[in-house]
């Protein structure tokens, strides 16, 4: 049976969690330590759909941070789709949204789904004075 193969790409700020919530569906595992993500990093999930299919998710975890932005440009390429993280503690990372939706869609030349993630929201106590940003 042919595999099929999504490639995802996972893009936000830095420090907003991506490294983080790739290792969780992994099943590798949350680190309290926090290590730079440098270029891009990625996984594979292989799995079975119901209907028997075979199929196999490449994510591929990008840096935040602006220095990475060039090296960042090729790993767009062929994306099927995009995971926007930011993170409810940082309301400047919520705000640059629109700018890694635009240089997700400019690099990988069309207009790929995009899903929004809110990250962190289990740091409550971190953003209780700003209404904006804290789940309800």
């Amino acid at each position: 049976m042919v595999t099929a193969l999504f490639k995802v790409v996972l893009m936000g700020d830095g420090s907003v969690g991506k490294t983080s919530l790739r290792r969780t569906y992994m099943g590798e595992g949350f680190r309290a330590n926090y290590m730079i993500t440098i270029g891009a990093d990625f996984a594979v999930k292989k799995m079975q759909l119901e209907a028997g299919h075979d199929v196999s998710i490449q994510i591929w975890d990008l840096a935040g941070q602006e220095h990475f932005k060039s090296v960042r440009s090729t790993f767009y390429r062929g994306a099927q789709g995009a995971l926007a993280v930011y993170s409810t503690v940082e309301r400047k990372s919520f705000d640059n949204l629109m700018n890694w939706v635009d240089e997700c869609w400019t690099n990988a030349g069309k207009k790929i789904p995009v899903v929004l993630i809110a990250n962190k929201t289990d740091l409550r106590d971190q953003f209780k004075d700003n209404p904006v940003m804290a789940p309800t």
